[in-house]
C-alpha cells in the first residue's frame, strides 16, 4: 500500500512541470497581442510522433509572419522606379521581397511556449529599432557603392578593365538589396543617384570597348582542324587613342551549331585572344562564331537577383564581334520537278530550296558528272475545293514535297525526306493560295527538314 502511494506521489510530482505550464500559458498564446511599437510573427506547429524539427518549422512560420508586416514602400527615385517598366525587375523583387526583408531583420526576441500537442514561437521586433537598423545597412550600401564605382573610374583611367568591372559589380552587389530604396547619396560634387550613375557608367564602359576581328571570314573544311586560329583584338578608347586591353577575358561560342573549339580565352599583352578551331559538327556552309567580353569569368554570377544584372550589364550591350566560318562543301547537282495543278511549271518553290541548300550546304554545278552528290527534289500541288461562304469565296490548295540526296560516287543513296499535303486557303483565288501553301511549304522545310541534314554524313 505504502508503495502504491509512493509510486503515486512520484507521477504527480514528475507531472508537475508539465501541469504548471499548462497552467501558466502565456497571454501571446491565448490572444495575439496588439502592439503598434513592434512587429510580431507567431508560429505554431503540431508535434508530429519522431518529428524532431518542429522547433525549426514554427521559428520559420513566424519569421514568414514577421517579415509580412513590415511594408516596404518604394522610393520615387528608386531603382524599381527608374526602371518601372521592366516586367522581369519588378517581377523578381515582388517574388524576393519577403526574402530581401527577412535579410535585413536583426536584434528581434524570441519567445517559446509548448505543451503535448504544440509548439509555438513568438518573433517580437522594435519598429523603431529595424527602422534604425535598416537605414544603417542603407547607408552602409550606399558608401561601398560609391567607393566601388570611384575604384572603377580609377581603374579605366589606368586601362585595367577586369578591375573595373569587377568594382562595378561589387557596387551593384553592395544595392541590390535597395532597389526599393533611395540611393541619393552627397559627394564633393554634389548629390548623385548611385543607381542611375552606376547604369550609365557601364553602358558608358560598353561603348569605350571594342573587340575586332583580325580576319571577318575563315574558310576551313568540315570537320577538320582550322590551319591558323581564329584571332580578335581587345581595345578601350579613351581621349581619343585606342589602347590593347590586356588580360580580358574573351568567351567563344557559335550562333548555331556545335564543335570542337577554344571557349574561353584571355588577351595577351597585345590585347589578342585566340580561338582555336578543331572541327565543326555542323554541315552549314556558313556559320558564326561569336566573341564577347566574358562577364561569367568577371564573377557576375554573384550578383544573386538576375533581373538586375541583366539590367546592368545588358547581354545586348556587352562589346562582342561576330567572324565568319565558312565550310568549304562537296558539290551538288540539281535534279528539279515541280507540278502546279497536274501541269509542269516554272519551279519558283523549288528554286527556294534550292538557294536554301546552297546557303547552308551545298556548292551547286551543271556538271553532273563531276558533282560529289545528287540532289532531287520533286514538288507536286494539287487543286483543291472552293469553300464557298456569305459573299465570298475560299480556295484551298494541297502542297507535296520529296528531297533525296545520293552520293554520286558511290551510287547510293543517303537521304529522303518529304512532306504531304500542306493546306494552303486564301480567298479571291487560286493564285493566292497557291502562294500561300508554298510559303507555309517553305516554312516546313527550314523547321522539319533542313535540321536532319545536319545529321547526314556527306
Amino acid at each position: 500500500m505504502k508503495r502504491a502511494n509512493h509510486l503515486f506521489l512520484l507521477m504527480i510530482v514528475l507531472l508537475m512541470p508539465v501541469m504548471a505550464q499548462a497552467v501558466r500559458k502565456p497571454a501571446w498564446v491565448k490572444q495575439r497581442p496588439n502592439d503598434p511599437k513592434h512587429y510580431i510573427g507567431i508560429g505554431i506547429v503540431n508535434k508530429i510522433n519522431g518529428e524532431i524539427t518542429y522547433t525549426t518549422h514554427a521559428r520559420n512560420q513566424a519569421m514568414r509572419e514577421l517579415c509580412s508586416e513590415i511594408k516596404v514602400s518604394i522610393a520615387s527615385n528608386s531603382i524599381l522606379r527608374q526602371f518601372e517598366n521592366n516586367y522581369e525587375l519588378k517581377e523578381a523583387f515582388e517574388s524576393n521581397i519577403q526574402t530581401s526583408v527577412a535579410e535585413t531583420i536583426e536584434g528581434y526576441d524570441v519567445f517559446t511556449w509548448e505543451d503535448k500537442s504544440q509548439y509555438w514561437v513568438m518573433l517580437k521586433l522594435s519598429k523603431d529599432k529595424y527602422e534604425m537598423n535598416r537605414r544603417l545597412m542603407l547607408d552602409k550600401a550606399r558608401r561601398t557603392a560609391l567607393a566601388s564605382i570611384e575604384n572603377a573610374r580609377k581603374s579605366i583611367a589606368q586601362h585595367n578593365i577586369n578591375s573595373a568591372i569587377a568594382n562595378y559589380i561589387n557596387a551593384l552587389q553592395a544595392i541590390e538589396k535597395h532597389i526599393e530604396d533611395d540611393l541619393t547619396i552627397q559627394t564633393f560634387d554634389g548629390n548623385i543617384n548611385l543607381g542611375t550613375t552606376l547604369y550609365q557608367d557601364i553602358q558608358t564602359l560598353f561603348t569605350q570597348i571594342a573587340i575586332v576581328a583580325n580576319q571577318p571570314r575563315y574558310v576551313m573544311p568540315f570537320s577538320q582542324q582550322l590551319r591558323n586560329p581564329v584571332s580578335v583584338m581587345a581595345s578601350i578608347k579613351t581621349n581619343g587613342e585606342a589602347m590593347p586591353v590586356v588580360g580580358l577575358p574573351i568567351a567563344f561560342n557559335l550562333a548555331k551549331g556545335s564543335g570542337d573549339f577554344t571557349t574561353q580565352a584571355v588577351t595577351d599583352p597585345g590585347g589578342t585572344a585566340f580561338c582555336n578551331i578543331n572541327g565543326l559538327q555542323s554541315k552549314r556552309r556558313v556559320q558564326e562564331l561569336v566573341a564577347r567580353l566574358d562577364l561569367e569569368a568577371l564573377t557576375l554570377g554573384s550578383i544573386k537577383n538576375q533581373s538586375l544584372a541583366n539590367l546592368f550589364f545588358n547581354p545586348a550591350s556587352v562589346p562582342q564581334v561576330t567572324i565568319m566560318l565558312e565550310i568549304s562543301k562537296a558539290t551538288a547537282w540539281f535534279d528539279s520537278s515541280e507540278t502546279v495543278f497536274g501541269q509542269e511549271q516554272a519551279p519558283n518553290f523549288n528554286n527556294q530550296i534550292k538557294s536554301i541548300l546552297s546557303d547552308n550546304y551545298f556548292v551547286f554545278t551543271t556538271l553532273r558528272d563531276e558533282a560529289d552528290y545528287i540532289v532531287t527534289l520533286h514538288t507536286d500541288f494539287i487543286k483543291g475545293d472552293e469553300k464557298k461562304g456569305n459573299g465570298y469565296s475560299v480556295f484551298v490548295v494541297y502542297g507535296s514535297y520529296r528531297l533525296a540526296i545520293g552520293d554520286n560516287h558511290r551510287q547510293m543513296e543517303i537521304f529522303t525526306d518529304g512532306i504531304d499535303r500542306i493546306v494552303g486557303m486564301m480567298p479571291g483565288d487560286y493564285s493566292h493560295s497557291l502562294k500561300n501553301c508554298r510559303d507555309k511549304l517553305t516554312d516546313r522545310f527550314n523547321q522539319i527538314t533542313l535540321p536532319k541534314l545536319d545529321g547526314v554524313d556527306m
